[in-house]
């Protein structure tokens, strides 16, 4: 195990580092213990130190959101060091442990992914073992921003597109109900109902099978005679379908 003094203005930390927990293309990950704390992990990065500059950057941003593990350490001379918080699991291992996301949980990945948007970081590699888990209270802060980079627009609907197709491979009986209705919201946003799959498919959204088959809300769609915003039409749609449901006043 290896041990050092780290230095930050006034502050020292006394860490030390235990077995290896993670191997990549970035960098290699320990265990860590610093000040007698077993809460941290170290990533060495001995090539590419221009990128690992921008990681520690981007990832400190991104902690002050409360988004991803506050960085206590990062220092780059012949290779980088980087000494940050470590969260209690991922959400690749939270669900290899046979636990199942409740529709909170999956609106709080949702919610992360959104507002790294907003802060204009696109993280690269969004996948099950880059989203990080804090148990105690329940949380998401993303780790691994090795790929991250600040852009203009993040496309969040890709970044989703990608976490669910990892979890649809890695966990096929788990249902991801939110990321999948979240999916279709996405598209909305694109495309106008010009078209009769789209146009149900959007429907499906708001408008259960049990209140009108797919014949009723073609019927409907066809005598709207509007290909515009398909969120807007398929709010029309549902709008009147419940008014039909509502009981008469007397």
């Amino acid at each position: 195990m290896a041990s050092a003094v780290f230095r930050r203005g006034k502050t020292s930390l006394k860490c030390s580092t235990g077995r290896q927990i993670g191997r990549g293309v970035a960098g290699d990950v320990y265990e860590t213990c610093c000040n007698s704390t077993c809460r941290y992990v170290t990533k060495v990065v001995h090539r590419n130190l221009q990128a690992a500059v921008r990681e520690a950057q981007l990832q400190q941003a991104a902690a002050r959101a409360g988004l991803a593990p506050h960085i206590v350490y990062s220092k780059c001379g012949a290779g980088c060091i980087i000494v940050m918080e470590r969260v209690d699991t991922t959400l690749d291992a939270y669900l290899s442990s046979k636990l199942t996301l409740t529709t909170v949980q999956q609106n709080k990945i949702l919610d992360a992914l959104e507002k790294l948007a907003r802060l204009r970081i696109d993280h690269g590699d969004v996948h099950a073992g880059n989203i990080g888990i804090d148990l105690r209270p329940w949380r998401v802060r993303v780790i691994d921003f090795s790929e991250a980079k600040r852009v203009a627009k993040v496309d969040v609907r890709a970044q989703l597109a990608k976490l669910v197709g990892d979890l649809r491979h890695r966990f096929p009986q788990s249902r991801f109900h939110v990321f999948e209705k979240a999916l279709k919201t996405y598209d909305l946003k694109r495309e106008t109902c010009d078209d009769e799959g789209v146009f149900v498919a959007a429907a499906r959204t708001l408008v259960p099978e049990s209140v009108a088959d797919d014949d009723t809300l073609l019927n409907m769609w066809m005598d709207m005679n509007d290909t515009r915003d398909c969120r807007k039409v398929v709010a029309k749609v549902a709008a009147k379908l419940m008014k039909r449901r509502l009981p008469a006043r007397t």
